[in-house]
């Protein structure tokens, strides 16, 4: 620091300027001409301590010189926020001064309509180091620290009045929490997790930048931590886990802080970001409450750090979200009985489509069923709610439907329009809750994997003995649809069930044993569409073509969806939808299909 400084005071130093004796005004008189930067710091009574300052670093003739400067000035009363005061002034040596005097100044004239908005740009200050600038609709910022008053013009450059001074940073983020004692515990925490998988002092010690929400040692000692003794006898990668969620990539001032904003920290989960006039707090997805920002953007050489009087804890395992959820206790119970729970407590990443209870139940599924099924059978109900990956909705891609392979080696659908994000055409009512080892999506409806091929589908379900019997006959003529419909496909079938085919004028499946084998192919071939298209594809009056030819019009209203033939009166009812076939999906109707 000092090699940089001494070349650029050195010309000026045998020139100083006697501030003493100098009367202090406010304001410069519209009669007067504009003076230079001292003469303007000598002038301005709230500036008295920046004014001791330059005296006793012996910038007062540097300030004075050609130029252009740009001056970040803490007011006296900036001073004072920032704990220096006249005494602290006297107690600090020559260099001292100089170094904190030339972090505040720009050698170039930048005047407030000149600082760009965010991302906080980089300029160099006359001492040679960095500060940080941005301007939003709050104002202008030096390192997130407000200029109160901007562009007080001088014959030399131009004076930016700040609300704090700028504190020049005294190491990396590590260094920055050693030379503070209420970081005691922090730095212990940080040298215990150390020791296990992830080097965390390394991690912030490194280039960075990272902003570091820094919980002071009241704060370790709330969370449990009641001497550095318990620190050092704490399972490290559990304190990794817990320390990487306090940090964030890039430097975040609290300027760039907003309400209700969240910030991805360094170990994959979310803090959430409150401001109020009150001030700002950070909380984390396990906490009750929100910790308070009670110290805000304290620099260091490769980030910044806000202090905080609160652990922030990160979302547990994916086993404790859904234990900690009262709206997943049908989910728990098969969990348990799966003997799955320590598997969605290992590292993953895991997605997990998880239906709530009401969701459980609209698909059939009780406590009572869960308590029915074998160990095996809700495994393979479960790992097909399951992705070996973790998926955020945004990674979700636009349809048509994508592909993915569940845990248990199954195919599932997923997809997103302007509805939503769906799987297998069921909706996603809650997106992205956090896990410490993936995420967790809560569904409307349970999943239930494919027991078969379609034909296989329908002949699982009694209420569609008519529809087989009919796709039996069909395959007796010219048409084998049984083939058809047991192919790869995939296909999209609109089943009718028992009572659709009775009302169409099949009282007995005898009457459908005994219809024209090729008329029954014509009709239905007519509920066969080319894909798997889901529920959540279904658009209104959409005309989508079907394997005999002709087009069904579907309809969509506030209390469902519907299917219309070209010869039907009225339109079908779709009654169940999205049930699922290796080679396709089906959905069931309440009425037949007629084409032309």
């Amino acid at each position: 620091m000092k090699s940089r400084i001494i070349p650029f005071i050195l010309p000026l130093l045998a020139l100083t300027l006697v501030f003493s004796s100098c009367e202090k005004k406010d304001t410069v008189p519209a009669n007067e001409a504009l003076t230079n930067i001292t003469s303007q710091v000598v002038a301005a009574s709230y500036l008295q301590i920046l004014e001791s300052a330059v005296v006793k670093a012996k910038l007062a003739s540097t300030l004075e010189g050609a130029g252009p400067f740009t001056v970040f000035a803490p007011t006296d009363d900036a001073f004072s926020q920032s704990g220096i005061t006249a005494s602290t002034i006297e107690s600090k040596s020559e260099l001292e001064l100089k170094s904190l005097l030339l972090y505040h100044v720009i050698p170039a004239k930048i005047m407030a309509s000149e600082v760009p908005a965010g991302p906080n740009a980089k300029v160099q200050t006359a001492g040679g180091d960095s500060v940080f600038v941005t301007r939003n609709s709050s104002g202008v910022f030096v390192n997130g620290i407000k200029v109160i008053e901007a562009d007080k013009q001088a014959t030399n450059g131009v004076i930016h009045l700040l609300s704090k001074a700028l504190i020049p940073p005294v190491g990396n983020l590590v260094e920055v929490a050693q030379a503070n004692p209420d970081f005691s515990y922090l730095v212990a925490a940080v040298l215990r997790a150390s020791t296990g998988a992830t080097n965390v002092a390394q991690i912030l010690s490194s280039g960075g930048p990272f902003t570091l929400f820094a919980p002071t040692n009241s704060a370790f000692m709330d969370a449990g931590f009641a001497t550095i003794n318990d620190i050092n006898a704490a399972d490290p990668d559990a304190l990794t886990a817990i320390l990487t969620y306090h940090v964030v990539p890039g430097r975040v001032f609290s300027s760039d802080l907003t309400n209700d904003a969240t910030a991805a920290t360094a170990n994959g989960a979310k803090v959430t970001i409150g401001v109020s006039p009150s001030g700002a707090t950070v909380k984390g997805k396990s906490n009750e409450s929100a910790s308070n920002i009670t110290a805000a953007n304290i620099m260091a050489i490769n980030g910044v750090v806000h202090v905080i009087d609160k652990v922030l804890l990160p979302p547990g395992s994916i086993t404790s979200q859904v234990v900690a959820t009262s709206a997943l206790s049908l989910l728990e119970a098969a969990v348990v009985k799966a003997e799955l729970a320590s598997t969605l407590d290992g590292a993953g990443p895991f997605t997990v489509f998880a239906p709530t209870d009401d969701a459980f139940i609209q698909s059939g599924i009780t406590s009572s069923t869960i308590e029915s099924k074998t160990k095996l059978e809700l495994q393979s109900l479960l790992l097909y709610h399951v992705l070996p990956a973790q998926v955020m909705a945004a990674d979700v891609p636009a349809g048509p439907n994508a592909k993915v392979i569940t845990a248990g080696g199954d195919s599932v659908f997923v997809t997103s329009n302007s509805s939503g994000v769906y799987v297998n055409g069921i909706s996603v009512i809650q997106a992205d809750i956090e896990a410490s080892n993936g995420v967790i999506h809560l569904l409307s409806k349970a999943l239930i994997p494919a027991v078969g091929n379609l034909v296989e589908v329908a002949q699982a379900n009694p209420d569609f003995s008519y529809l087989v019997a009919a796709v039996l006959r069909a395959s007796t003529g010219a048409t084998n649809v049984a083939g058809v419909l047991t192919s790869a496909g995939p296909f999209t079938l609109f089943a009718p069930t028992n009572s659709a085919f009775i009302d169409a004028g099949f009282a007995t499946i005898d009457d459908i044993n005994a219809a024209d084998p090729d008329v029954l192919a014509s009709i239905l071939t007519y509920h066969v569409v080319a894909g798997r298209v889901f529920s959540s594809d279904l658009t209104n009056d959409a005309t989508p073509a079907t394997a005999n030819g002709q087009t069904v019009t579907i309809g969509i209203s506030g209390s469902g969806a519907t299917v219309k033939g070209m010869a039907n009166a009225t339109a079908s009812n779709i009654t169940a939808a999205n049930i699922m076939a290796r080679n396709g999906v089906v959905h069931v109707i309440d009425k037949v299909l007629l084409p032309q």
